[in-house]
């Protein structure tokens, strides 16, 4: 029912799927601090409408970015010249990301600190978080403070020493399940985080960041590679 709503009564999905004030998915429970990330996250978990196909292989994708994260990683995208300046990047993600910096720069300024953004949602959520709410959840045991239960929730488990998930090919156990995802990462034996400056790859996220440390000047912000069709496979086999 919910996944006919999110294809068919787009309006009437989002009133179901957002909580205004959290940007809670009714289905999981799953709180994310943008409404984008929660309509990402309702479209993979929630639905069964896979609206991308892969031109080379065929494989299918409910999330357009999905698909071009596979075809840049699986199938090595040609380089892509910018309509702009003429610049060649490596891949689309790159040609978008130079795009971004270079020459459409965040037009929306918050008018009580002047930090601009990219979007006028980003501008809403930053006024919301940043300046408009005043009670705050505070770590009694350090005293670092948060704006919402979940995430002192899942910052208590530095004090407790709390592991709830656990890797089932090593059993190691971890305090947040997105260390477990990339933990599982080294266990499939890809190699999906690529460095967009030298070519060079990494099985983890946290390698990349340190790599990208030994070139020098300004780097473009770190790609964003979703990783759960990766793992879903892991664990079929």
């Amino acid at each position: 029912m919910i996944a006919h709503l999110a294809e068919k009564h787009q309006g009437l999905a989002d009133d179901m799927v957002y909580d205004k004030r959290e940007f809670a998915c009714i289905v999981c429970g799953l709180v994310c601090a943008r409404r984008e990330t929660l309509r990402s996250h309702f479209v993979r978990k929630h639905t069964q409408h896979y609206g991308y196909s892969c031109e080379h292989c065929g494989k299918e994708f409910k999330i357009k970015g999905d698909l071009t994260t596979h075809t840049r990683l699986i199938h090595r995208e040609s380089p892509v010249i910018c309509d702009v300046c003429g610049k060649t990047c490596r891949n689309s993600h790159s040609l978008y990301t130079h795009q971004k910096h270079a020459h459409y720069k965040a037009k929306y300024e918050c008018p009580l600190c002047h930090r601009r953004l990219v979007t006028q949602a980003n501008l809403d959520q930053h006024v919301l978080t940043q300046h408009e709410r005043k009670e705050k959840s505070v770590c009694e045991e350090c005293g670092k403070t948060f704006f919402e239960n979940y995430d002192l929730r899942k910052h208590m488990r530095i004090h407790t020493g709390d592991k709830p998930y656990s890797c089932t090919v090593c059993s190691r156990a971890f305090a947040r399940h997105s260390s477990l995802s990339q933990h599982l990462l080294l266990h499939t034996g890809e190699r999906i985080y690529v460095c967009d400056v030298c070519g060079k790859s990494f099985a983890q996220k946290a390698g990349l960041i340190c790599h990208r440390k030994i070139h020098s000047g300004t780097l473009p912000p770190l790609p964003v590679i979703h990783i759960d069709h990766i793992l879903k496979e892991f664990i079929k086999k």
